[in-house]
């Protein structure tokens, strides 16, 4: 059925992309100054959620605890934009070339953009937005479209019959 954590193999992948979303709200929450940050691993962080996201699909479609077939849970995904661009960019971090988009949107990474707090007691440096770009012009904000993409798992994972065995984490 499980490992020894007695919870569904697709459900430990669904508490790991919880884990990558904690860690992106870090970024916006603030972190002392000291702290050395790079913009690449904010974009790191972010491209392991769309990783750990979308692969919920395998993980749902290999676990043997339940009949669901990964093509059933494509199914779903096709049905969902949220879902499509995570997929889009996920396939897009792994492979150099990916000419495949589903959303026809072809998702990028835009600017990132900080704020510096250098006085009082809260000093540190804060992630204020990043830029998701299509390539329609439209520009999404990364942190609601990681929300945004939790909240279609859960509707999803609910539409296949699933059942959560333990709490999730809040994101």
């Amino acid at each position: 059925m499980n490992d020894e954590s007695g919870m569904p193999y697709w459900e430990q992948q669904y508490q790991r992309m919880l884990s990558w979303a904690e860690r992106i709200d870090k970024y916006y929450e603030g972190f002392e100054i000291t702290t050395p940050l790079k913009a690449r691993h904010i974009r790191d962080d972010l491209l392991s959620f769309f990783m750990n996201a979308h692969h919920i699909k395998d993980w749902i479609g290999n676990d043997p605890s339940n009949p669901i077939t990964k093509r059933e849970v494509q199914v779903k995904i096709d049905e969902n934009s949220e879902l499509v661009l995570c997929m889009d960019l996920c396939n897009g971090g792994k492979h150099l070339v990916y000419d495949d988009h589903r959303s026809a949107k072809d998702p990028s990474f835009g600017v990132g953009h900080l704020r510096a707090n250098f006085g009082g007691e809260n000093q540190g440096i804060a992630l204020t937005s990043q830029e998701i770009l299509l390539n329609d012009g439209s520009v999404l904000e990364a942190k609601e479209l990681v929300e945004k993409i939790i909240s279609q798992w859960d509707i999803v994972i609910n539409d296949l019959g699933l059942q959560f065995t333990s709490p999730t984490i809040p994101t």
